[in-house]
This record gives structure tokens, C-alpha cells and sequence, in this order.
């Protein structure tokens, strides 16, 4: 991995250090690790771009800078940035023998997840822009849409099949990774036939047919500004690709359930349903902001979604893929089966197998006819 100093001469090859600025005696260059995935870099001062650097932690690092550099070549593609470049952040750099790239950084800017955390609220505003956003790119991305952007090679950015629909049947990698939480849910997931029985369905129609972000979760929109104009970026494309996407649309759902969930007070580990009126995010709120976010995406999207009731039928179901891989998540970082990730397992089981009324109940859509009344949704004991 590169030292500081290495990496200062590296920015410094690409122009985006002044020669003059030095790391050592120069207390306007400031340098912050920010660790996720790989080992990334905050740049700030006199000298310098504000930049985000990351560099691959492995020897497979190389191969998933090269891949992450060749979405945001396409992403740079005129057509793109006319629908969606406002929207995008900039790459300013690949250096390939040193498995790095090179990023544009937003000065004040925070997570989506962070700042519905911070301030308990849902704009729907912000919702709405996300769902235009997305709808942009993967108009402007589509294969063989009129004028849209050609992927620099269909071989280099193919998105892989996200790896919770083999969990079912997780390969040896996997478990090698898991922790014991990990297991446990992998042994329930086992457990539930329907888990299997969808999880395959739903792979098997798959359809890779624009450029997806592939992480499309909450933490991965970086908002900023101020009032009701506050704007939003999509970042961390590393796995981005040619894909499904109504994968991003499903991810951006489960994503914000989740939200839902985890604000539940959970006293009870047998009762997870016990305060459900007292959560955080009430899940009417969560209904008004999902339902906000798939209208704009589909009012951008257009006719990309035709035949819409069974476009929206796959999406949702997609939603309950996503929650598993949220509770698997989850559980990689905990010492025990905590009920919130319990009740992400359950409400996974219930979209997957009552996608109609999980539409209306949980998401605030309609798939079509409508389902017979029913009483507030509720998680079921797992």
C-alpha cells in the first residue's frame, strides 16, 4: 500500500497536487484516512483539489479500480452527464500499477442514511430526486436505447449476480468470510424452502440491460446543501455495471424499510412487534417517501418499465433480496442475532411471498387489484 508520502507524489504525477505543496512542514495539506472496503484517502488544502483516493487492499485491488475507472469512463459519457451529471461525481484519475483512484471529494456533504439519522426526517423532495436521478441513468445507459451511451466494453463493466441469491447455496468463499451470526442467518435462510424457491426465480430473470450502481443503499447518496434544494450525488460505484436495474430500484426500497426497522424500540427479542407504533420513521412516512421515490423514477423512466404491474411485481420482490443482504450485513458485525436483523429476515420472508400486499402495506404501491383489507402491517415473529 502506497505511504502518504508515496501517495502525495502520485497526486502530484497527476496535477492534482501543486509541486510546491510538501506533506512534511505543510500544515494546509491535510491527509485523513477513511477506511471502508479498501484504504481511501481525504485530501484537503492549500495545493489541492479536495479529493477522495482509494486503493485496492488486495492483490485483486487492481482489477476492481480498473472496473470502478471503466463505470465512470461510461458515467463520463456526454449523453449521461446531460441527464445525469449533476448528479454524478467526477473521476479524476486512474493509475492503474498503483491500484488507485482518484475521486472528486464534496466539502460538507453527508450520507443519505446519516442525514434522515440526523435530522429524523424523510424529505420527499430528496426522494424524488434520488428516483429521477437513477431513472436517468439507466435510460441514458440501456442497451440499445436511442442515443445512449455505449459501454466502453460490455466484458470489463458486467455487474455480477449480487451474491445474496446464492446464499441459499453460499460457495466456499462465502463461508470462509462468514462470522458466526453470519451462519446463523445463512442456516435460517436454509431453513425457509421460499427463500430458496424465490431467490432462484428471481435470478433466473435477471436481465442485464443498462449500467446499475449495484449498492444502491442510502449510505451510498452523499447530500448537501441547504433548505428544500438540498442536492444529492451517487457515489462508491465499485459494483457498478451492466445490470438489472431494477436491482437499484429494489435496493433503494430495502434500504429505507431497513431505516423503518431499525428504528423499531426492540425490548423484546420474542416481540419485535411490541413498539412498532414508536418508531422512529413510521412506516406511513416510509409508504409517502418510497411511493414519492418510485413515481419519480418512473415518470423519468418513462416507457423503460412497460409492462408496469409486472416490472413493479419483480421490484418488489427484488426488495425482499435486498433485506436478506441488509440482515447478512448486519450480522457480520454483531455478536449475536439481535432482533431488528431478526425482524429484516421476516419482513424479507413476507415481501417474497405476498409481494401485493407488501406493495401496499409496506411500500405505499399497487401492484394492481388491490388486496383484501387487512389491519397495520406487523412484522411476524421470526
Amino acid at each position: 500500500m502506497l505511504s502518504e508520502r508515496e501517495l502525495v507524489a502520485l497526486l502530484r504525477r497527476h496535477a492534482l497536487v501543486a509541486p510546491a505543496a510538501a506533506l512534511e512542514g505543510d500544515a494546509d495539506l491535510r491527509i485523513t484516512r477513511v477506511d471502508r472496503r479498501n484504504q481511501n484517502h481525504r485530501i484537503q488544502g492549500a495545493g489541492a483539489f479536495d479529493l477522495f483516493v482509494k486503493q485496492g487492499s488486495s492483490a485483486g485491488g487492481a482489477g476492481t479500480m480498473a472496473r470502478e475507472a471503466a463505470v465512470y469512463e461510461w458515467l463520463a459519457h456526454p449523453s449521461v452527464q446531460a441527464r445525469a451529471g449533476q448528479a454524478l461525481i467526477r473521476c479524476l484519475g486512474h493509475d492503474a500499477a498503483a491500484r488507485v483512484l482518484i475521486l472528486e471529494a464534496l466539502p460538507g456533504a453527508e450520507d443519505l442514511q446519516a442525514y434522515h439519522l440526523r435530522t429524523r426526517r424523510l424529505p420527499v423532495g430528496l426522494a424524488a430526486r434520488l428516483g429521477a436521478t437513477l431513472a436517468a441513468v439507466h435510460a441514458a445507459t440501456h442497451l440499445g436505447g436511442e442515443g445512449s451511451a455505449r459501454a466502453p466494453s460490455v466484458e470489463e463493466v458486467h455487474a455480477a449476480l449480487p451474491w445474496v441469491f446464492r446464499l441459499p447455496r453460499p460457495e466456499i468463499a462465502i463461508l470462509r468470510e462468514a462470522s458466526a451470526v453470519n451462519l446463523k442467518i445463512i442456516r435460517l435462510v436454509q431453513s425457509t424452502p421460499l427463500f430458496a424457491r424465490e431467490l432462484t426465480r428471481i435470478s433466473s430473470e435477471w436481465r442485464a440491460e443498462s449500467l446499475i450502481h449495484g449498492d444502491m443503499k442510502l449510505a451510498n447518496c452523499l447530500t448537501y446543501g441547504a433548505g428544500p434544494k438540498r442536492r444529492l450525488k451517487l457515489v462508491d460505484w465499485e459494483f457498478g455495471g451492466l445490470g438489472d436495474p431494477r436491482w437499484d430500484v429494489a435496493s433503494v426500497l430495502g434500504s429505507y424499510l431497513a431505516l423503518w426497522v431499525f428504528s423499531i424500540p426492540m425490548p423484546s427479542p420474542e416481540r419485535p412487534d411490541l413498539l412498532i407504533s414508536e418508531a422512529q420513521f413510521p412506516l406511513a412516512a416510509i409508504r409517502s417517501t418510497t411511493r414519492t421515490f418510485v413515481d419519480s423514477y418512473l415518470g423519468a423512466a418513462r416507457s423503460s418499465a412497460a409492462p408496469l404491474p409486472a416490472w413493479l411485481r419483480a421490484t418488489v420482490q427484488m426488495t425482499g433480496a435486498h433485506l436478506i443482504q441488509t440482515a447478512y450485513e448486519h450480522a457480520a458485525s454483531t455478536s449475536e442475532l439481535t432482533a431488528p436483523i431478526l425482524t429484516l429476515v421476516q419482513v424479507a420472508l413476507n415481501i417474497l411471498d405476498r409481494p401485493e400486499r407488501a406493495a401496499t402495506d409496506l411500500l405505499g404501491l399497487e401492484l394492481g387489484a388491490r388486496p383484501p383489507p387487512s389491519a397495520a402491517w406487523e412484522p411476524a415473529r421470526a
